[in-house]
């Protein structure tokens, strides 16, 4: 195994070993140009997956079409495969940040959870495990106390299995909190209102709607708005309920607003769902967490 320094602080590896995980770079930079730009396509090649996290100052993110502001003890974890972008701006503070490069065969231990980071930005605590793991590996380069790639390859497989646990927490926090939003849906779902929701949480209307849109990658309203059209599914198929009725039933007061709801989420009208119900049919066009 070689390791190599391109740039203060920055370790790269090249190895031809057979590994679970194959560290591709670890490093500490500190960036003030405004130069400073990569992209999937400088990534492409190599098949890699880049973890970074911010420890001072702020640079930015580009994904699914969505800029992120990247401060302090914010991450990002992106895939060769996806389309992004990460940057300084030369008009901010000095950005200063760990970073981690590894080849997609360690991915193993993370694809599972890749779905719950919608816009891969996340926050981590300077003091969780994951940024500790990383902070010793970093150290343990510098220090030149890792020659040998088992040794490299180990101390990378900790630091996924530490993000992996994190996912994982995160995961079950999710569902806890998705489920006991679909309670609350539940019992009430012709009056209940996103306000209401917040208020059961004790958070703020804004800081909920924040929490819900990270956490699901929807805002509370339209989940609300699909949650109750699904109910109209059901009643549309289940009773010889009018339509109007329906609407009334889940919070619609207006007819025509409803239809319009109705056809924009699931693809038809009301009448011709009920018309031409079938299972296939309503699972094709329409779906709720």
């Amino acid at each position: 195994m070689k390791i190599k320094n391109f740039e203060p602080n920055s370790y790269y590896f090249h190895y031809k070993d057979n590994l679970p995980v194959k560290p591709v770079s670890v490093g500490y930079s500190i960036v003030d140009n405004d130069n400073y730009c990569w992209t999937d396509l400088q990534h492409n090649k190599s098949k890699t997956i880049i973890f970074q996290y911010t420890v001072s100052g702020c640079g930015y993110l580009t994904t699914n079409n969505k800029t992120f502001k990247l401060g302090p003890r914010r991450a990002f974890i992106v895939r060769y495969d996806e389309q992004f972008k990460y940057f300084y701006k030369k008009n901010n503070s000095t950005w200063e940040f760990f970073h981690f490069t590894f080849h997609d065969a360690g991915d193993a231990l993370l694809s599972r959870y890749f779905h719950f980071l919608h816009n891969r930005v996340f926050s981590l605590d300077e003091k969780s495990p994951p940024i500790l793991v990383l902070k010793n590996l970093f150290g343990k380069l510098r220090e030149k106390s890792i020659n040998d790639a088992d040794t490299l390859s180990l101390a990378g497989y900790a630091f996924l299995l530490e993000l992996k646990k994190f996912f994982s927490r995160r995961a079950t926090a999710d569902s806890h909190f998705i489920n006991k939003i679909n309670r609350l849906i539940s019992q009430n779902i012709k009056g209940v209102s996103v306000r209401q929701l917040a208020d059961n949480f004790g958070y703020s209307y804004e800081h909920f709607s924040r929490c819900f849109k990270r956490e699901s990658g929807v805002t509370p309203v339209d989940y609300l708005v699909k949650k109750r059209i699904e109910e109209a599914m059901n009643q549309l198929v289940s009773s010889e309920l009018p339509v109007k009725i329906i609407a009334d039933n889940l919070g619609f007061n207006d007819n025509n607003y409803f239809c319009k709801v109705f056809k924009k989420i699931s693809g038809y009208t009301p009448t011709f769902f009920r018309q031409n119900y079938s299972e296939e049919l309503r699972q094709k066009d329409i779906i709720v967490f």
